[in-house]
């Protein structure tokens, strides 16, 4: 896996993991993408990965062992460089209020993660600014 760009991927739903890594090879296969089944596995990655932080994070809100605000709480704390990451939450239901006083800055997008919000993500434009 190349560390100086790549993306990783924070979800328990393997259909969905494999529809986005597909869909980011097909769009921008210069990304490696790195993909963790819950916030704990995302976390150690990252811990043990510390001097090569993702260019972009896309987490799943809702996941079992440690879902996405868990993670942004415990990642907020991680001494790794955030400036160059974008965080992105996936979700399936958007309630402004659950999103209001997230600790690290975020982007949401809605679920299912098309073509079209892959092309934003990798492109880097702003989908909806939170945090």
């Amino acid at each position: 896996m190349n560390l100086d760009n790549y993306l990783l991927l924070i979800d328990d739903d393997p259909v969905n993991n494999f529809m986005v890594e597909r869909l980011i090879k097909k769009l921008s296969p210069e990304i490696d993408i790195k993909i963790c089944r819950n916030g704990k596995e995302g976390l150690k990655f990252l811990e043990s990965n510390a001097c090569k932080p993702p260019k972009i994070i896309i987490l799943d809100v809702n996941m079992p062992v440690m879902d996405g605000f868990e993670f942004l709480e415990c990642y907020q704390k991680l001494a790794i460089t955030k400036e160059k990451t974008k965080v992105i939450l996936a979700t399936t239901i958007i309630k402004e209020e659950d999103y209001n006083d997230l600790p690290v800055e975020c982007e949401l997008i809605l679920k299912p993660i098309t073509a079209d919000k892959i092309l934003k993500i990798v492109t880097e434009e702003v989908i909806t600014p939170m945090g």
